[in-house]
């Protein structure tokens, strides 16, 4: 197979080895440099090994897509990034990136965290500061009137901490349109920095931290408190997040209540929960009380609720229009639903 045919190749999920990523990717694109703008290679069973990645790279200048995820095999042996900025800078035409569960080994010399009862690594800071100083140049070039393509970066399960997010926040800059996955990163590890960036308006228009459990709920509420007031955040999922197993506290539903109403932003919001045999992300039962909240929302339009702990009167409280709410439930079965309500109630 010649890479030069090819505009596109997405090779996930299809239980690749090593050997076969090897011959189907870094093989052909090495011979026949082209004009790949799209390569998906997430969810194989083989890796591709870190050192090869920036050379890699010299070979996709004009690719739009890239999902990595998964699918990188972390070297002790590595020196310096596995995105290099000189790569990153010449790929004028990047719109998406994701090397989403990117870790280095346990041999290099990182800073350790504890997330529950286990030690991680973070991923590599050469790594991290080179996407950091390719965030500051596309906020650079925005601001020049010169915008990128680049729009989206998904780093999920790379264990970012809070402080990292803030600075990848601060990084992006005010209202530059960016979308930034952070799902399943330790961010309550530094939650303080992260929450003064988000009221410092600096940072994404999307925000995706999904199935992150908070040790403590006051983390969780400080984190809430700080999006109540992003004045530039207009997408925001928090599937599956949310703090330990517990009651639902007086605090958890006066914070809700408040971000929901006062927020003048966010315009898209997911609170679903996620229910599974390993793992578990719901709200405690009760916090629908604090969709009250919606009753004075004048922004949000599309809210999305699947598999929470909502008492059946939510549904009831939802059934009429909030008078002052943009906010309202789904009446036509063929229209597109504004709100998405499921009980999973038992």
């Amino acid at each position: 197979m010649k890479a030069g045919a090819l505009q596109a190749l997405d090779v996930s999920y299809c239980g690749l080895d090593d050997a076969s990523l090897r011959d189907l990717v870094v093989m052909p694109l090495s011979d026949y440099p082209g004009l790949l703008q799209s390569l998906s290679v997430s969810g194989n069973p083989g890796r591709l090994p870190a050192h090869i990645l920036p050379g890699l790279l010299r070979y996709l200048t004009e690719i739009r897509d890239l999902n990595l995820s998964g699918s990188i095999q972390a070297e002790s042996f590595i020196e310096g990034s596995l995105l290099p900025f000189a790569a990153l800078k010449c790929m004028e035409s990047l719109e998406e990136l994701d090397i989403s569960g990117y870790k280095v080994s346990s041999q290099c010399q990182l800073r350790k965290f504890r997330l529950t009862d286990s030690f991680f690594f973070q991923v590599d800071e050469a790594t991290f500061l080179d996407l950091e100083r390719f965030l500051e140049y596309r906020s650079w070039r925005f601001e020049q009137g010169q915008p990128l393509r680049f729009h989206k970066l998904v780093l999920n399960h790379c264990r970012i901490t809070g402080t990292q997010a803030a600075r990848l926040f601060h990084a992006i800059g005010v209202d530059h349109g960016m979308h930034l996955h952070l799902s399943g990163n330790a961010i309550e590890d530094g939650i303080e920095d992260l929450t003064a960036a988000i009221r410092s308006d600096s940072g994404p228009a999307g925000l995706h931290l999904e199935m992150i459990e908070f040790k403590h709920e006051s983390a969780y509420l400080s984190l809430l408190a700080s999006l109540t007031h992003a004045d530039h955040l207009t997408h925001l999922s928090l599937a599956g997040t949310g703090p330990s197993p517990g009651p639902c506290t007086p605090a958890l539903l006066q914070t809700l209540s408040t971000f929901l109403s006062t927020n003048t932003s966010i315009t898209a919001l997911d609170l679903s929960g996620f229910s599974g045999k390993l793992d578990d992300g719901q709200l405690p039962a009760g916090f629908g009380a604090a969709l009250a909240g919606l009753a004075t929302n004048t922004t949000l339009t599309h809210l999305r609720i699947r598999n929470q702990n909502l008492h059946p009167a939510a549904g009831a409280r939802m059934s009429t229009p909030f008078p002052s709410s943009t906010v309202h439930p789904l009446v036509h079965p063929i229209a597109y639903p504004l709100l998405f309500l499921e009980n999973h109630t038992n």
